[in-house]
């Protein structure tokens, strides 16, 4: 019997100006069915320590499985998360990101397989935030200017196992379990203004906040998917998962507050600390039962049970200690509150050919049970009852769907006790929110033409809301806000993408493509602000235009040009209409030259029409870099990067929101170069050769 081992990977380090430095390895060793991948990074030039594909392949995720995967792309480098592990490049500001782990997979036999993963991740941020919001009330526009610097440090310990069984043909059982350990410890420097068009100058604020979050995680999830060889179709499946989540946060706030509407001066210290312990269980049984040829009866049932409670507390500093040993009763509550909701539906489908129909109708029971010491008034606990249709149509490439869904608000807007950790703004709850109702339909196309080299896809989003959260809001003339949760109807949404995208080739082996990605986002709710209640729309409008220039695989060129229009309308003639325009241009080149020497440059542009005094209202990014393949069987590449040539790099950008404008400028990296080595090693036998032709850095 022939055993096969093997390990691969590959290795890399980074120097550069401003020490700045990237280090990092991951390597996959393999033993017949048992895979071990083992990785390690750290870098402080905000980015992930690995590719997407490394991780999937190197680091063994395609074997183990990926839920769920987010991914972000700026400023020449790529930062992502896979199963909720980040690998850096996700965070704001500027950021020192580490981390290590290993993926254990093994497949004893055909009908056995587990898998096993333990990861490590720090990240430690600078943040530092200038942001302007201006409110337009009336004839009267309230300008609120905040500068923060934050440091924050976060730490992730994760672990996940889980394994897979089939005994039978017929029988299929998967299970898998994890745990985070999370802790959190931030500090912010804050310096606040707010001014009025007609009384000038309101009030100021400077101070401190400081948090301390202790987060825990546990999940487990049961799949058991039962077939019968009787009957073909006649499908069982039952699910359980439990999600248990306990967070401790304790938020110090020290400010000095001056106000100037009356004249006043107010200290604030304070201490508040939330606990959050919640449960979620949730436990299904579906049964799908063929019918006639063409025919398919799916059953449906669910049982899930929610408890949730908010334990705060509330310290006022003692002069005499300096210490908070001070508990503020009048600001210390305990809320709870348990959901049981059971749903069944049946829903009957239809198949024929290339077209499948579905239609369901079902039942949702929700008993909803709010409990505090401090509120006496009725209704604490609900019992409810909603029908819940559905329906879909899938024909060829085109699918229609239609669901409703009832959610309860979340439970930090239920709160008998106001959040004012910021008391400039001040969040109080509102214990009698009535669940959501959410009507939604998805319609989506997608069409391939290979005989043309053409792809064409299309999707629309709507969402009806009756029920929905808003938060009410009381400006005062002291320029302190305070937001109320309150039920409103009419909430409408639709977003719609619509992408062509067609490749000519010639027979000198020049390649061009073009691709057209117009889309737009529809949003109209409720805004009530110091009780003038009107209704906004906001609208935002915004193609894309890319083209590709390809010849022979040596040059690579890649220009993009889009404009956003966002615009936001009132039924009040009270309100302001607002609007914002940015424009941007991206070009990507890059050469393969002799001897696989790989030259790439990338320019980024950005315009925004216009933006609050002192911002600024463009950006223009510039960098370059060129690599080589070294040593024997060329195993190692050395490349070397000038990142922001121009040094004119920066992360603002404005939106609307309600009735406000908000401008939002947030530090980043600025002009630095790096020098790499990269050594991608195997002891499989052969020789392995670096064969990149991709690009050095992503834009």
């Amino acid at each position: 019997m022939r055993i096969k081992k093997g390990w691969f990977g590959k290795t890399y380090g980074s120097a550069g100006t401003d020490d700045r430095y990237e280090i990092g390895g991951i390597a996959n060793l393999y033993r017949d069915t048992l895979q071990l991948s083992l990785l390690a990074y750290s870098n402080n030039i905000n980015k992930a320590g690995f590719t997407v594909q490394d991780v999937v392949s190197l680091g063994g995720f395609n074997r183990s499985g990926i839920n769920s995967i987010n991914v972000v792309n700026k400023s020449g480098s790529q930062g992502f998360a896979l199963n909720g592990i980040s690998f850096g490049g996700l965070d704001e500001g500027t950021a020192r990101s580490s981390g290590a782990g290993f993926n254990l997979n093994h497949a004893p036999n055909k009908k056995f397989t587990f898998y096993g993963q333990y990861f490590y991740g720090n990240n430690y941020n600078n943040i530092d935030v200038l942001n302007q919001t201006t409110q337009y009330i009336n004839d009267t526009s309230v300008i609120t200017r905040t500068t923060t610097n934050t440091v924050r440090n976060v730490i992730n310990h994760s672990f996940t196992a889980g394994a897979n069984y089939v005994p039978t043909a017929w029988t299929n059982v998967s299970f898998r379990a994890g745990g985070i350990y999370n802790p959190i410890g931030s500090n912010t420097l804050s310096s606040l203004n707010v001014d009025n068009n007609f009384s000038g100058h309101l009030s100021t604020s400077s101070g401190t906040i400081g948090t301390n979050q202790y987060n825990g995680n546990y999940v487990h999830e049961l799949y058991i998917t039962l077939k019968t060889k009787h009957k073909e179709g006649r499908i069982v499946n039952i699910s359980h998962s439990l999600n248990y989540t306990n967070g401790l946060q304790r938020t110090t706030t020290e400010t000095l507050n001056e106000f100037f509407i009356p004249i006043d001066t107010l200290p604030f210290r304070q201490l508040r600390r939330q606990n959050l312990p919640t449960l979620v269980t949730i436990t299904s049984l579906n049964l799908t039962e063929p019918l006639l040829k063409k025919w398919l009866l799916r059953f449906n049932n669910s049982m899930q049970i929610i408890k949730e409670k908010q334990e705060i507390s509330t310290f006022e500093k003692n002069e005499v200690t300096d210490e908070y040993s001070s508990l503020n009763y009048s600001q210390s509550r305990d809320f709870t509150r348990s959901q049981h909701r059971y749903s069944s539906d049946l829903m009957l489908t239809y198949i024929s050919g290339s077209l499948r129909l579905g239609a369901g109708l079902g039942g949702l029971w929700q008993n909803i049970d709010n409990s505090s010491q401090v509120i006496t008034q009725s209704p604490m606990t609900f019992h409810l009852f909603n029908w819940m249709p559905s329906f879909s149509i899938f024909y060829k490439a085109l699918s229609v769907q239609y669901t409703k869904s009832v959610v309860s608000p979340s439970i930090n807007y239920l709160l008998p006790v106001p959040d004012n950790t910021n008391p400039f703004y001040v969040l109080y709850g509102n214990p009698y929110l009535k669940p959501g109702e959410t009507h939604s339909i998805n319609v989506s196309l997608f069409k391939v033409y290979p005989a043309k080299n053409m792809n064409i896809n299309f999707s629309l989003t709507g969402n009806q809301i009756h029920n929905d959260v808003i938060l009410s809001r009381i400006v005062g003339t002291n320029g302190v806000q305070s937001l109320n949760p309150e039920n409103t109807d009419g909430t409408t949404q639709f977003n719609g993408r619509f992408n062509i995208s067609k490749n000519f080739k010639t027979k000198e082996n020049f390649t061009f493509s073009v691709r057209f990605s117009p889309y737009f986002n529809y949003d109209r709710r409720r805004v009530i602000v110091n009780n003038n209640n009107t209704t906004a729309t906001n609208l935002e409008i915004g193609p894309k235009f890319y083209l590709g220039f390809n010849w022979n695989d040596i040059v690579e060129l890649r220009p993009m040009y889009g404009i956003s229009i966002f615009k936001a309308f009132y039924t009040e003639p009270t309100y302001t209409n607002l609007n914002v325009l940015t424009q941007s241009f991206e070009t990507d080149l890059l050469v393969h030259g002799p001897r696989k020497v790989i030259l790439q440059s990338n320019v980024a542009y950005r315009f925004n029409s216009d933006v609050a005094p002192g911002l600024p209202n463009r950006n223009l990014l510039l960098n370059a870099a060129f690599s080589i393949p070294v040593l024997k069987n060329e195993k190692g590449r050395l490349q070397c990067t000038v990142y922001d040539i121009l040094n004119r790099n920066n992360n603002f950008y404005r939106y609307t929101t309600e009735n406000m404008t908000v401008d939002r400028n947030i530090n980043v990296l600025k002009r630095y170069g790096m020098i790499t080595f990269t050594y991608n090693f195997q002891n499989m036998g052969g020789t392995q050769k670096s064969t990149e032709r991709g690009r050095l850095f992503l834009f």
